[in-house]
């Protein structure tokens, strides 16, 4: 009997220890628990402190929050409305003096200058400069004796017989080219007529000079009288040269 109660008793003891164990481990724990959430939540609250430092500056520069940037744009809304209404009213005025100007411009007819435009255009005939014969032809290069020089040479032009005092008049319209009083063919005026080239030969009047222009039978002069063909009856010679090359006038006279 007494042994048993001694079994009993040691059995008792043993529990009590095991229950005392068990509510440290207990006790252990919880305190635990609760060291570990405190300390979270301190590094939460520190964390998001640094978060917002650093929404704040950027590489040491300070990032206007939200409501500053509102309070920023609304003020330079202000300030952009707040423009003296003289200086929308020149800019305007400006504007329209500018349009107004570019339709004036716009509006300009066609022509207006007071001086005709250079003609470029190559004519596809020429119109007689006076009457409508040829008394004497172009000879190209085969030689021809002449009269006055007695001599062969070959005739750069065609003669075209006339009274001394007719009027000579351009074959087209063109830019007088020059205007010259010595040589064998006397006094002579050169128009270019765009590729073409015109020389109006023994001429004892010129109406115009270097640099004029002249329309289609307009009257260059008078006629007169060639040094080098002066015992052939009155006429004047004309040549025509295309790019520098000389052409038989009859080809393109009509």
């Amino acid at each position: 009997m007494k042994h048993y109660e001694k079994r009993k008793t040691a059995k008792n003891s043993k529990g009590f220890y095991i229950a005392l164990s068990l509510c440290l481990v207990a006790v252990g724990v919880a305190a635990w628990t609760t060291f570990d959430s405190v300390n979270n939540f301190t590094a939460g609250e520190d964390t998001s402190s640094q978060v917002l430092q650093t929404e704040k500056t950027i590489s040491g520069v300070k990032v206007p929050s939200s409501s500053e940037e509102s309070s920023s744009a609304v003020s330079s809304s202000r300030e952009e409305s707040s423009q003296p209404e003289s200086t929308v009213s020149e800019t305007s005025s400006e504007a329209q003096s500018s349009q107004g100007t570019e339709n004036s411009e716009a509006h300009v007819p066609a022509g207006a200058s007071s001086s005709p435009a250079p003609s470029t255009v190559t004519p596809d005939i020429l119109q007689y400069p006076l009457g409508n014969s040829i008394s004497v032809p172009f000879s190209g290069d085969a030689l021809v004796f002449s009269e006055t020089m007695q001599d062969w040479r070959a005739h750069t032009g065609v003669d075209i017989p006339g009274k001394e005092g007719d009027a000579v008049k351009a074959c087209a319209a063109g830019i007088v080219k020059e205007v010259s009083g010595e040589g064998l063919y006397g006094l002579t005026v050169v128009v270019s007529h765009g590729e073409l080239t015109v020389s109006y030969c023994g001429l004892d009047t010129v109406n115009v000079k270097k640099g004029d222009s002249v329309p289609i039978g307009g009257t260059l002069g008078t006629l007169g009288t060639i040094p080098c063909e002066e015992k052939e009856e009155a006429h004047l010679h004309l040549e025509v040269s295309r790019s520098g090359k000389r052409i038989d006038p009859a080809e393109l006279l009509k």
